[in-house]
């Protein structure tokens, strides 16, 4: 069903527009008519994901007992973090453990195309909450510029680069969460860009033509006892040797 993922795509804009305290009725009026409309094909989670952000229903934490550490307290309980309580840029020591865990992630023909600059000056972190126009990233004690090499790659750079990223920037990300951070991935799209604006990101940061920013990840300390309900996720059937069409009517 077509309208499932701009259903997700709003639920996820309304919730954070939520923790912000900013208002959009528009969407989430034609999000509700989605949700009445998409509703059996998601799962359970979803609805009541969507049920909490579309009509203020109550959902209830997920159950973290299990003793499977690396299932439920690393990749099940990592969220996007978008508030810190403290201002103190990340220690270098923690750094090295993320861009220790950046380099063991797996990279196409083992290129490992990926850079990465620490960003604790206050003044550049503004300027990339500016041209993101994201407010929250200014707020970020750390900043993370993902750059990724595009000489590793003699065609299709924007596919194959694009997996390498994603993988590195997932095993940083979940580093970053077992050691006690937050912290949040934000796409570098050279589409977002007003003009001028990706060749200044350039110069600040001093990249070679050769590189391009493809990410940005605002990090800190995790707030003490914070904690963030996890979103809906879908339902994924198993499938095996064949594609069950059947299923996604």
């Amino acid at each position: 069903m077509k309208d499932i993922g701009l259903l997700r795509k709003n639920i996820h804009i309304l919730e954070k527009a939520k923790e912000e305290n900013r208002s959009n009725d528009k969407r989430k009026s034609h999000s509700k008519t989605l949700y009445q409309q998409c509703k059996l094909a998601l799962s359970e989670k979803e609805q009541k994901w969507c049920e909490e952000v579309l009509f203020n229903e109550s959902r209830d934490e997920e159950p973290y007992l299990s003793q499977d550490y690396f299932k439920h307290q690393v990749i099940g309980s990592r969220r996007s973090i978008r508030k810190w309580e403290h201002d103190e840029p990340i220690d270098i020591d923690v750094y090295r453990e993320l861009l220790w865990a950046a380099q063991w992630s797996p990279s196409s023909c083992n290129r490992q195309p990926c850079d990465f600059i620490l960003v604790n000056n206050r003044d550049k972190i503004k300027m990339i909450s500016q041209i993101k126009r994201q407010v929250f990233i200014a707020k970020a004690p750390s900043c993370i510029v993902v750059l990724l090499n595009k000489s590793c790659y003699q065609n299709d750079e924007s596919y194959f680069g694009g997996l390498d990223a994603g993988a590195a920037i997932q095993n940083l990300l979940l580093m970053a969460h077992h050691l006690g951070l937050g912290a949040c991935w934000v796409n570098a799209s050279p589409l977002e860009y007003k003009k001028g604006e990706q060749d200044q990101l350039n110069r600040v940061f001093k990249v070679p033509s050769s590189y391009r920013i493809v990410s940005f990840i605002p990090i800190g300390e995790l707030s003490v006892g914070y904690s963030k309900k996890p979103p809906g996720r879908k339902f994924y059937p198993v499938r095996i040797d064949a594609f069950d069409y059947t299923i996604m009517e």
